[in-house]
This record gives C-alpha cells, structure tokens and sequence, in this order.
C-alpha cells in the first residue's frame, strides 16, 4: 500500500476530532477533485510496519474519536490486507473509535468484495465519485450531493442502504 499523507489531528473528514490517512492510488480522476496528487498509483509513500505503528499510536491520544481512510481511492484490492490489519489494530487499541472510509465507488458495488472490511472495521462509509455538476460546500463531510454518509454496521444488519445521522 502506498499514501500521500497524513493528518494526525483534524476535523474536517468526519465527526469528533480525528486521524486521516490519504491513500495513493485512484483510477477515477474526477473532474475537481481536491486530492489530484494521490492519483499516480505508484506516487507518495510507502506504507510501513512502523508507519502503520505510529497511525495506531496516534489513534490512542486522548481526545481522538475517530479514524478516516480517504484517497486517492483507499478500496483499491491492493489496499485490503493492509486496510484489514491496520483497521484491526486500531480497533482493538481503541475500542470506541469511530472508522470513516471514503470512497468513489458505491456501498451497492462494494458491499459483497469488502464486506469483511466493513462488518468488522467500518463504521462510516462516504459513497460516490466526486461530481463537480453537482458540488456544494454546504453538505458536511462530502463534496457532492450525489454523494452518501452510510451507517455500514445498520445498512448491513437491515440489507439495504442506512444513512447515518449526523
């Protein structure tokens, strides 16, 4: 797994104060989209054993509630084994952290290839590619109003799409 970056302490990729690792790699290229230079599938960093330690670290900080997987595209199958194992380690050092991963696919296109991934890990899942047709700053926690905040562990539990409550 490779990424672009990563903020420690943030507040904007999702509820509550929290950590946000942006992934490398995305096949989408969506017209605006904020994150261009996490495109190039083999650009940014390589993912550590001792990088993904200090995520998890940083994970266990008080006042930390809340942990974001964007992109790039982080549902990228050569991110799973490592999205797995990071997302385990946090959750079991952090028990009530809150997990947000965004992706540009749909929960319909996703759920069964991931669903491990999201039963166990995710709680929060922002769907849909980035549409510059449809912008508007004014939603929270996404760009577009095409875009989904999906309640995973209910959308499983009730087999169909839940958005979560802000």
């Amino acid at each position: 797994m490779r990424y672009s970056g990563i903020d420690f302490f943030e507040i904007v990729n999702g509820t509550d104060v929290g950590v946000s690792l942006y992934t490398q790699g995305c096949l989408r290229h969506c017209k605006g989209c904020f994150n261009q230079k996490a495109w190039d599938l083999d650009g940014g960093e390589q993912y550590t054993i001792e990088f993904r330690d200090r995520i998890v670290a940083a994970c266990c900080r008080p006042g930390i509630k809340r942990f974001s997987i964007v992109g790039g595209e982080p549902l990228l199958d050569r991110n799973k084994e490592e999205l797995m194992t990071l997302c385990s380690l946090i959750k079991e050092a952090n028990p009530y952290i809150k997990i947000w991963v965004y992706t540009g696919n749909t929960y319909e296109d996703i759920k069964d290839d991931w669903l491990e991934f999201l039963q166990y890990f995710v709680d929060v899942l922002v769907d849909g590619s980035f549409e510059i047709e449809k912008r508007d700053i004014t939603l929270p926690f996404r760009g577009s109003s095409n875009q989904r905040i999906i309640d995973v562990k209910k959308s499983i539990f009730e087999g169909k799409v839940i958005l979560y409550e802000l």
